[in-house]
């Protein structure tokens, strides 16, 4: 008997495309896990970035003393003995005297109200300003809407609005 020991052709053909074929399904998997977390990343870094606005748009509105010019988009405000600065959205970026706070911004809107909740108006007083809402969606995947109110200091209302 003369037998040959190994492998015959076929055999090695069939290893081979099965390893190809858990080789493809691996990669697919690792190719999803990257891209997670590549999205992950930037979800997370853009969160970071609007945080940081979010912080600067509030302590530079609860500061203001007097406000010259306001539409539902933008504002131009005076803080203390400082020049009137403008707090806009222009395209899809946000700015405060022209620098770029925040970008992707597909909706931003302000609302500044009076103690009853009925809207403040420039030839208001400025002491009557007690509530600012600002609603900012921002185009990420997905996006992020955030929606929030705050009250100046200037007028006593550290803690919310109060009725006189």
């Amino acid at each position: 008997m003369n037998k040959k020991q190994g492998f015959t052709l076929l055999e090695l053909v069939l290893v081979l495309i099965i390893v190809g074929i858990i080789t493809l399904f691996s990669t697919f998997g690792l190719m999803e896990a990257i891209n997670s977390y590549l999205a992950s990343k930037q979800y997370s870094e853009y969160n970071l970035k609007i945080s940081v606005a979010l912080s600067r748009i509030s302590r530079e509105l609860k500061e203001l003393h007097s406000v010259s010019k306001y539409t539902s988009q933008s504002i131009t405000y005076k803080k203390d003995n400082q020049d009137y600065t403008t707090l806009k959205l222009v395209g899809d970026e946000l700015k405060i005297n022209g620098y770029t706070l925040l970008d992707k911004v597909s909706a931003f809107k302000l609302q500044l109200e009076k103690v009853d909740g009925n809207s403040w108006q420039l030839s208001d007083s400025i002491e009557e300003l007690s509530n600012i809402l600002i609603s900012l969606t921002v185009n990420t995947s997905p996006p992020i809407s955030i929606n929030f109110g705050l009250n100046p200091w200037f007028n006593d209302t550290y803690n919310g609005p109060r009725k006189k």
